[in-house]
């Protein structure tokens, strides 16, 4: 990806941020943030960087169900670094179909990810389970 970058004369407006690194810092002052991890993964950092308001570029297929193709994020298929290119290059040519993305994405993640939303769903299995009288095989 960064030879891609290289490339296509990318450097001086991408950065790649250090997984060890500052994330926080790079995604508050980022506009596009690609997961090329292939999708196959809950990505936290995909999470922290929509609700920080970027756009998201990813690899198509995975069981993030939070990326959604057109929606709340740019997907690609794996191996495809072309059609990458093109999805990079397009979207900063138009800034404004990036800031749109980016606020789908940003509240997706505060209706469905935030923490008030998280604990609710959690009291809820909760509740559930301790008014349920079921039985476990392995009882005594």
């Amino acid at each position: 990806l960064r030879n891609l970058v290289r490339t296509l004369g990318l450097s001086a407006t991408i950065t790649f941020a250090h997984p060890s690194g500052d994330v926080a810092s790079a995604m508050s002052a980022g506009e596009l943030f690609v997961d090329a991890g292939g999708g196959d993964h809950l990505s936290i950092q995909t999470l922290r960087a929509m609700a920080a308001g970027m756009c998201i570029i990813a690899v198509d297929g995975g069981v993030a169900d939070y990326l959604r193709n057109d929606e709340t994020a740019l997907l690609y298929s794996r191996g495809h670094v072309d059609r990458l290119a093109e999805i990079i290059r397009d979207l900063m040519q138009q800034p404004t179909t990036s800031h749109q993305f980016a606020r789908r994405a940003w509240e997706y993640v505060r209706s469905n990810h935030s923490v008030s939303v998280m604990a609710e769903s959690t009291a809820g299995i909760y509740r559930r389970l301790s008014s349920a009288h079921a039985t476990f095989p392995f009882q005594r």
